[in-house]
């Protein structure tokens, strides 16, 4: 399965101009509600005719940055355009008025497969022009030292347990215990995200995460602030600390329930390497012992299994005489029971009690993760969400911003 690679601005493919280019503040960039940039590290320019490149392998390319931008008699500042292989490709929305990260500077779903270049070319009249990263469709035979990989919620390699359902798109739950697995993932590093629905309670609450069985971990699920928020998407949920570079499996818990913020997943972010599809399982059976491999083969005594045979025929003859007995003695008391009124009943070794409290238990157990992706049609959840809306500056703008929708979202 080819899964989309994430490069961050930092990376040495990407080749910048020499002059204009320099590393935002991540303070400065602590806008919008589609989260916060990637890896707190951003590319910024303010000069005009500033540019990049970046080759790539590929069907598809998607470059995202902040957007904050001004306009005045219908010049928007910056500008900029993008360009395959010198062919210009689609901005979703250069001219947008709110501060948002995360935001689509300019994109290509279809590209010919095989080897090509991005370049962006910037103008500006003094606002900046933010590069956060770039996400990419490799092709299948490519293979890397370490990339970054997404695997969105519905990637073969992750299941769901019961209790989950879909909203905005998203899988999402309010259930305590609901799981969802990342199985055999190659890799060093795992990162988690989902999004904060407004439409849901607010208060904290918690969930697990485990490495190949191990001790559970606990992080938090932030509800968000009372009052008039908007939705947060793009929300990191946990990042792992370094893992041994090799095949690993990972299960969340979800600890909350129909009074906290649910647990709503969008995306895992897996750190990767090209030895992904070597990796094997030793199916070689354990060394025996050298003490086993060194003893020497004996002969046994005929005699002496002529005699166990001897032995072993008369216990059998003693053990038959015995049992002949017993049962006679057993016939003769059934018998003089049979004489005895027979009008009492004996209980059933499952009263009614018994039997319900088996049928709840067996309601309430949980599916294991492995069971089953599909999640389930009663969820309580709507199966719509509104895009997001920006944090409360004016109201028109919170009226423009309410038909906006994530950029990670699939």
């Amino acid at each position: 399965m080819v899964r989309q690679r994430v490069v961050d601005d930092v990376d040495p493919a990407i080749q910048y101009s020499p002059q204009g280019w320099f590393a935002a503040d991540p303070k400065t960039l602590d806008v919008g509600n589609f989260g916060p940039i990637f890896n707190s590290t951003s590319h910024a320019t303010t000069t005009t005719n500033s540019s990049l490149a970046f080759a790539f392998n590929g069907t598809s390319i998607d470059v995202l940055g902040s957007i904050i931008v001004k306009t005045t008699d219908n010049v928007t500042d910056p500008s900029w355009e993008c360009f395959v292989d010198e062919i210009a490709i689609p901005q979703p929305d250069p001219a947008f008025q709110f501060p948002e990260n995360n935001w689509e500077l300019c994109k290509q779903d279809t590209i010919t497969p095989g080897p090509h270049t991005l370049r962006i070319v910037v103008k500006s009249a003094g606002q900046a022009f933010y590069l956060d990263y770039i996400r990419y469709t490799p092709l299948e035979t490519d293979t890397f030292d370490s990339a970054v990989l997404v695997y969105p919620n519905t990637d073969a390699s992750i299941s769901f347990s019961e209790g989950w359902g879909s909203f905005g798109g998203e899988n999402a739950t309010d259930v305590m215990g609901a799981q969802v697995a990342l199985n055999l993932f190659h890799g060093t590093s795992v990162s988690m995200y989902g999004f904060v629905p407004k439409e849901r309670p607010r208060n904290a609450t918690w969930a697990t995460y485990t490495i190949d069985g191990g001790a559970p971990v606990n992080f938090t699920l932030d509800g968000l602030a009372p009052g008039d928020v908007p939705t947060e998407y793009n929300v990191l949920l946990f990042a792992t600390p370094p893992l041994v570079n090799k095949v690993h499996n990972l299960v969340v818990t979800h600890g909350g329930d129909l009074l906290h913020t649910p647990l709503v997943f969008t995306h895992f972010l897996v750190t990767n390497t090209s030895s992904a599809s070597s990796a094997s399982v030793d199916s070689s059976p354990p060394p025996s012992s050298s003490s086993d491999s060194a003893a020497p083969e004996k002969e046994a005594p005929v005699g002496a299994i002529a005699g166990g045979v001897i032995a072993g025929v008369f216990i059998l003859s003693v053990l038959a005489v015995v049992l002949f007995f017993l049962r006679r003695r057993r016939q003769r008391a059934a018998a003089a029971s049979a004489s005895v009124s027979n009008t009492r009943t004996s209980p059933s070794p499952f009263s009614s009690a018994t039997a319900t409290m088996v049928a709840t238990d067996v309601r309430q157990s949980r599916v294991p993760v492995s069971a089953s992706a599909a999640p389930r049609s009663s969820y309580a959840y709507s199966p719509h969400l509104p895009g997001p809306v920006p944090r409360p500056a004016t109201s028109l703008g919170d009226l423009a911003r309410d038909v906006v929708g994530s950029q990670w979202r699939r």
